[in-house]
């Protein structure tokens, strides 16, 4: 059933859906090189949640944009667990080479407090694209 929003009244999925854009950020590690004709082989986004919730659907977007923007092969993977570090290890043990980005939400505040991570925000990562 289609409901009709009425103006200047945000409804919950709207809001929900600003939400994790404004949450949500594609980090690099800041080594990463990019030569003359990069890609050669697709990009993978690893997204720090399963799938379905907001941050995996911001990024599947994201992803998809990516691809369509600039005729990649962007493929979107989700590795969650331990409040993203399962995901920040993942991305970390791959070669700094750009194809292996991650897709984040609330970015390294609970990881490195909780202890999943050793990763260093300010040393190791990038950040590629920040929601308003």
């Amino acid at each position: 059933m289609k409901t009709k929003q009425r103006s200047g009244i945000v409804n919950r999925r709207s809001f929900l859906a600003g939400s994790a854009a404004a949450a949500s950020v594609l980090v690099i590690r800041p080594q990463d090189a990019r030569a003359a004709g990069w890609p050669e082989k697709p990009i993978t986004v690893v997204i720090m949640y399963a799938a379905g919730g907001g941050t995996d659907v911001v990024m599947r977007l994201i992803a998809q944009e990516m691809a369509k923007a600039k005729g990649w092969s962007v493929e979107p993977l989700n590795k969650p667990g331990a409040v993203g570090g399962i995901a920040t290890n993942y991305v970390l043990s791959q070669p700094a080479d750009g194809y292996t980005l991650l897709g984040a939400a609330n970015f390294n505040k609970f990881v490195r407090v909780m202890g999943h991570t050793k990763s260093k925000t300010w040393e190791d990562w990038t950040i590629m694209q920040g929601g308003a």
